[in-house]
């Protein structure tokens, strides 16, 4: 096999998610975004959240938001607006605020009608330091673009979605199972970058 055309090398030097086959997938340098809890760091492949991408949360419990309030705090903090999209329940202000979100920083979209293309035009702003979306079943191409968006917004993208809703490949960078339990949630990572295997957690949120 010849040396790829130009126009392909320039389209690898823009996308490290896309490789050749007989390439080593490129390394990435960009750090994780913490969490909020060391456990949970030392779990995921980037040391924290991805920086850019889609992320798939598998739940059934609201609880499972209690994952991004840390990070969506800081970057409230940081002057970063948070978008969230076709939450399943109004939100509760003083819960969020005693979380330490600044509400000021805080958009919502109502409604599920047009959820993804909200949470795309949310990432192609520009202006959004974090993005949740709350959704059913989507299809591959709705996926892949909400992924793609993500990636050139370099701005990290939650799927929050029901456990029946979840058949088949996800084009995310991570994908984590969550099920609230007595003592927190229970966590399994089953799709990260070099994972082998499903990698179960169990996460007191009190206790970051």
């Amino acid at each position: 096999m010849g040396a790829p055309a130009p126009a392909l090398e320039d389209l690898l030097r823009r996308r490290p998610d896309i490789w050749l086959a007989n390439r080593a997938p490129p390394v990435r340098t960009r750090p994780g975004l913490s969490t909020g809890f060391t456990a949970l760091d030392a779990l995921l492949p980037d040391g924290g959240w991805p920086a850019a991408g889609l992320v798939d949360l598998v739940t059934a419990t609201p609880s499972a938001l209690n994952l991004i309030l840390p990070l969506a705090a800081r970057l409230g903090r940081a002057g970063r607006e948070i978008l969230w999209v076709a939450p399943p329940l109004l939100p509760y202000a003083p819960a969020l605020a005693a979380a330490g979100l600044d509400l000021a920083y805080l958009s919502l979209v109502p409604g599920a009608d047009q959820a993804p293309w909200a949470a795309e035009q949310g990432l192609r702003s520009g202006a959004c330091g974090l993005v949740v979306l709350w959704t059913r079943a989507l299809p591959q191409p709705r996926l892949r673009r909400l992924q793609l968006a993500a990636e050139e917004a370099e701005t990290p993208l939650f799927r929050l979605c029901p456990p029946i809703d979840t058949g088949g490949p996800t084009p995310a960078r991570l994908r984590l199972e969550v099920q609230a339990c007595s003592e927190g949630l229970n966590l399994r990572l089953t799709k990260a970058r070099g994972l082998c295997g499903a990698r179960p957690l169990r996460l007191p949120l009190w206790k970051p």
